[in-house]
C-alpha cells in the first residue's frame, strides 16, 4: 500500500509544472512545499526545469510594496500616468522574474 502512495506521489511529481507553482510566488519556498505535500527540493527542481533559478516571493513581496505606495498616486491627476506607467513595470518585471507567468495568487492590477 505503501509503495502504491509513492509511485502516485511520484508520477505528481512529474508532472509538475512552473505553472502548478505560480499560485504560490508570493508565500516563502518552505509553505510552498508543505502546502503542496513535496519537499522543498521538489519545488526547485520544477524551478529548475523551467530554467527559474531563484525562488521569485522576495522580489514579488517587494514589487507589491512598491506597488501598493503608487496605487495612492493614482488618484492624483498631476502624477496619474507616470504612476501607472511605473506600476506596469514593476508588474512586468515580476511576471519576468517568475519565469514569464503572471503570479496567481496576488492581484496584479489592470491600469
Amino acid at each position: 500500500m505503501a509503495s502504491n502512495a509513492r509511485r502516485l506521489q511520484r508520477e505528481r511529481v512529474a508532472k509538475m509544472t512552473l505553472g502548478d507553482l505560480s499560485d504560490y510566488f508570493h508565500i516563502p519556498i518552505k509553505e510552498t512545499a508543505k502546502l503542496l505535500e513535496v519537499s522543498t527540493s521538489v519545488v526547485k527542481k520544477v524551478c529548475r526545469k523551467a530554467e527559474l533559478y531563484r525562488w521569485p516571493q522576495r522580489k514579488v513581496k517587494s514589487n507589491m510594496r512598491k506597488i501598493t505606495v503608487l496605487r495612492r498616486g493614482l488618484a492624483n491627476p498631476g502624477t496619474r500616468e507616470k504612476t501607472r506607467v511605473e506600476i506596469q513595470r514593476l508588474q512586468q518585471e515580476m511576471v519576468e522574474y517568475c519565469g514569464g507567468l503572471a503570479p496567481t495568487g496576488i492581484e496584479m492590477l489592470q491600469v
